[in-house]
């Protein structure tokens, strides 16, 4: 028993040396020290001496250090995965958020690029992230003012419903901005512009009603804003401002007016590959007519024929249904119109003057047209106006001429026309 007692002792000696390793280190191997001291024990009764027990006991304890030194490597190379492991984890997950900060900087074709980069389990926070860049890529602008059909928004949805129908590729989620200019507070000198609604107290309701019926409709479509002005400052203001909300990312916009509704299909996805790959092409219009005279061509600049449509710049240049490169109208249209009303009052000035820089690009070269349709929400046209007039809203003697002729052509009885007026007066 006392032999054991020693064994015992210098065991516990020997297992003192381990004090400093983890508590599952030591259990790892208690096995093998029990199995040792138990192979001792049953050696009692034999003929082994003092000596020899020793060396087995110091062999064991050697041994148990060098599998515990193994353990320790083991376990230590273990860690430094692990740590790399959670590094690159810390580092790809700032690589997200900074991707996703700067995502105002970049454009489909960085974020394509990137893809290499990102681990395949990550590629869906990618995809989303160039989901939204897509939706967001073009914005469609429908300037808007008082028109005697308000509250009704049956014309206003009607170019809305031809945006979605007829530009083919536009996704159904992009920004959508409805501009509402203010009412006139007076009536102008000219009597072209008698002919628009002007601030009384049944044009203010009607403009406060239709403001509401609006909200009503696209209050459950987040993609689209209304943007009301204070006053009348007219469309080029408003395009100002429209401007100075779109989202960064946002490279192309569609300009139009609430009774210039499309009427056949374009083809929006080759419009924005081209445009990508062309920067000279700042905007792109869609011709009201079959097609353009001649002497409206853009001489020496060449045509564009690129994925499926062809494009031919001309000297034309109008406000009406374009597709436009924001960074032109920020950069070269909004500095030079100043008082301006409408751009086209300016910038058909400048299309004269340098075509080669701000003539138009006309879709399928300027022909094929019309490719939308002019509804004439203010009602200043042909039998339109002729209405208003038979109505009391207007007397015969606020039209002009120009108004005149456009009735007659329309086949509206002017002699008849000056009767109901009189009437109506009396």
């Amino acid at each position: 028993m006392m032999l054991v007692k020693n064994i015992k002792t210098i065991f516990v000696a020997a297992s003192s040396f381990f004090l400093g390793y983890t508590f599952s280190c030591v259990l790892s191997f208690s096995g093998r020290a029990n199995n040792v001291l138990e192979s001792i024990i049953i050696e009692k009764d034999t003929s082994t001496s003092g000596s020899a027990i020793k060396n087995r006991i110091t062999a064991a304890v050697v041994s148990t250090k060098k599998d515990m030194a193994m353990l320790q490597a083991e376990s230590a190379v273990s860690s430094a995965q692990e740590i790399d492991n959670q590094k690159q984890k810390v580092s790809h997950q700032l690589q997200q958020e900074k991707l996703l900060s700067n995502s105002t900087k970049l454009n489909t074709t960085v974020a394509t690029e990137l893809t290499a980069v990102i681990p395949r389990e990550e590629e869906s926070v990618l995809s989303s992230f160039a989901d939204v860049q897509f939706q967001k890529e073009t914005a469609v602008v429908i300037s808007t003012h008082l028109i005697p059909s308000h509250p009704s928004l049956s014309l206003l949805l009607e170019v809305l419903d031809s945006v979605r129908t007829y530009l083919v590729g536009l996704p159904e989620k992009c920004p959508v901005f409805i501009t509402i200019d203010g009412i006139q507070e007076k009536y102008a000198e000219s009597k072209e512009d008698n002919l628009f609604l002007s601030a009384d107290k049944s044009n203010r309701e009607k403009y406060d009603s239709y403001i509401r019926a609006l909200n009503r409709h696209f209050k459950d479509e987040d993609n689209v804003k209304i943007l009301i002005a204070g006053k009348n400052i007219g469309l080029a203001e408003n395009l100002r401002r429209v401007v100075e909300n779109l989202h960064p990312s946002t490279k192309y916009m569609y300009l139009m007016q609430h009774d210039l509704p499309f009427a056949k299909e374009i083809n929006h996805t080759a419009i924005v590959k081209t445009a990508n790959e062309h920067p000279e092409i700042n905007i792109v219009r869609f011709n009201f007519k079959k097609s353009i005279a001649k002497p409206n061509e853009c001489s020496g600049v060449p045509e564009i024929n690129a994925n499926g449509i062809s494009l031919k710049k001309w000297i034309k240049w109008s406000d009406q249904n374009q597709f436009a490169r924001v960074s032109h109208y920020v950069n070269e249209i909004f500095p030079i119109l100043s008082h301006h009303t409408f751009p086209e009052m300016k910038m058909i000035e400048m299309a004269h003057r340098n075509c080669t820089h701000y003539g138009l690009y006309y879709y399928a070269k300027g022909y094929g047209g019309p490719w939308y349709k002019h509804t004439d929400a203010t009602e200043r046209y042909g039998s339109k106006l002729a209405e208003r007039v038979k109505r009391g809203e207007l007397h015969v003697s606020a039209l002009s001429d120009a108004n005149l002729r456009e009735m007659k052509r329309a086949g509206v009885n002017i002699t008849e026309l000056f009767q109901v007026s009189k009437t109506t007066r009396e």
